[in-house]
């Protein structure tokens, strides 16, 4: 309710119609999942309501990005995007770029996704002034606490000194603004609440996967099978080891009763596939999927085990279709959720299994609870995002 109570405030504060603004963004490359697709989306919104977008990376965007916006190639030696070496040669070389490249096109307005990318912007701003508008995507204190503690303190002091010189924070959640607030005290009047929206889709325009149902059905899966998907970026914190417990207990007491598919990839995932090799007949890898909605006319219930999320599309994306979501038991899956039947154990993957046994007694209550949270979070997006913005 309070971020939907924050997206009119944003509405209303910012009714003006405002004039066409130069914007620079940036972002080191692209990357498959729904980190990238939001901040294209913004970008796009941006250049379609007439503003001047540049776009700053090391790589050609996709062609989902609109051809109205100026990219511009990073110059950068070094083939690898990953690794200590290449953010360490990154992060020396981005703000000396940035230097020369604001000097030239003087942009009125720096948009980033992301505390790295507003701390890069340290030097052009002190050449062109301009306010830094930064979204904030993720958690910025994480719950899997990483052994490699000189990293985790120089990512903490990036943080820091990208919420010191962002003129404008938004966050998807509550907990994420209060995790600010905690990091940088003095960012509170500048943060505002806006939370990702659930894109509709209506199913029954749409037919299943053919070469997924022909996969369940050599697996043995039968019509009153329960479906379960689970999807993204597989990286640490997505808890996807939970998931497979619970499965490979579910499948060793009722076969393929209850199948699991996981569409996704990311090294967190192949540790996992690897650590339960063999993997049991109900637990299906479906690799890396561009979209998942042509999977939803099969799937009778998502699930999302994460620890460490914002407002993920592998969530959003199922409620706007009117999917059943259960969400791992945190505070910002439970904001996303709005309702505590809406989730579950992060840590008790018995548990889990338990109440995958007996959904046959609240299913109908969770549909209901997830199509009208859907409903909820159907808005426009791209117009509230391009106005908080620009005002």
């Amino acid at each position: 309710m309070i971020m939907l109570i924050s997206v009119s405030v944003l509405i209303l504060y910012c009714g003006q119609k405002s004039s066409r603004m130069r914007i620079l963004s940036l972002y080191y490359t692209h990357k498959p999942g729904g980190f990238c697709k939001r901040l294209y989306r913004l970008l796009n919104a941006l250049s379609k309501a007439g503003h001047e977008v540049h776009y700053l990376a090391l790589d050609p965007p996709p062609a989902n990005l609109s051809p109205q916006i100026r990219f511009v190639r990073i110059p950068f030696l070094m083939q690898s995007r990953s690794g200590i070496l290449f953010w360490l040669i990154f992060s020396i070389w981005l703000p000396f770029y940035l230097v020369l490249h604001v000097l030239r096109i003087k942009p009125e307005r720096y948009v980033v996704f992301g505390t790295y990318y507003s701390a890069a912007l340290v030097l052009a701003k002190l050449f062109v002034p301009a306010s830094i508008v930064l979204f904030i995507r993720t958690l910025l204190i994480p719950r899997v606490k990483s052994t490699q503690r000189i990293k985790q303190e120089l990512i903490a002091l990036g943080d820091k000194i990208g919420l010191r010189l962002a003129s404008k924070i938004i966050c998807q959640t509550v907990t994420m603004k209060e995790q600010v607030i905690a990091i940088y005290p003095s960012s509170t009047d500048k943060i505002e609440i806006l939370p990702n929206d659930a894109p509709r889709t209506d199913l029954r325009s749409m037919g299943p996967d053919e070469g997924v149902k022909e996969l369940l059905s050599e697996r043995g899966a039968g019509e009153d099978a329960l479906i379960c998907l689970t999807s993204g970026v597989f990286v640490e914190g997505k808890n996807i080891s939970l998931l497979l417990k619970a499965f490979t207990q579910l499948h060793s007491k009722h076969g393929m009763r209850y199948v699991l598919l996981i569409a996704g990839q990311g090294r967190a995932l192949e540790q996992c596939l690897h650590e339960h090799s063999p993997l049991p007949a109900n637990i299906i890898h479906l690799g890396w999927r561009s979209g998942i909605a042509d999977i939803f006319p099969l799937v009778s219930l998502v699930l999302h085990p994460s620890t460490h999320e914002g407002m993920p599309n592998s969530v959003l994306e199922p409620l706007g279709a009117g999917i059943p979501v259960l969400v791992g038991r945190t505070p910002e899956a439970l904001e996303l959720v709005g309702d505590e039947r809406l989730t579950f154990s992060t840590e008790n993957p018995e548990e889990l299994a338990v109440r995958l046994e007996n959904l046959s007694q609240e299913v109908e209550n969770i549909r209901k609870l997830c199509r009208r949270r859907g409903e909820e979070l159907s808005f426009d997006w791209d117009a509230v995002a391009v106005k908080a913005t620009v005002c």
